[in-house]
């Protein structure tokens, strides 16, 4: 949700890169912009980015009803604890990171504090 910044290209190293993107610029920005909109459309939902998310104790919902993500996401909430990290350290899209804290929210699975 960047609203300005800078980046430098430079000579490609050596490493592989699993998972290549075979996209054109065009629609890596369109698919930007889209989940930016996205976003903004649950923005007013979410907590601030230094919302503290606990797990509550005891934890009445069963973990075996998570699905990967899910798990994932708790698991940096609970290491991690504000939200602007988990943001910051999810393998997924800020989007898809934002719903699924949404999800655990409305779950039980965490707690904003």
């Amino acid at each position: 949700t960047w609203t300005q910044g800078s980046f430098e290209l430079g000579p490609p190293d050596e490493r592989e890169i699993p998972g290549e993107i075979n996209a054109s610029v065009q629609e890596l920005l369109m698919e930007g912009l889209r989940q930016i909109d996205e976003l903004n459309l649950i923005r007013d939902k979410l907590p601030d980015l230094g919302a503290r998310l606990a797990v509550p104790i005891p934890l009445e919902p069963l973990l075996r009803d998570l699905a990967p993500l899910d798990l994932d996401v708790l698991q940096l909430a609970w290491n991690n604890q504000h939200l602007a990290a988990v943001l910051n350290q999810s393998l997924a899209t800020d989007l898809d990171t934002a719903r699924t804290v949404l999800s655990l929210v409305d779950r039980g699975y965490l707690r904003v504090e």
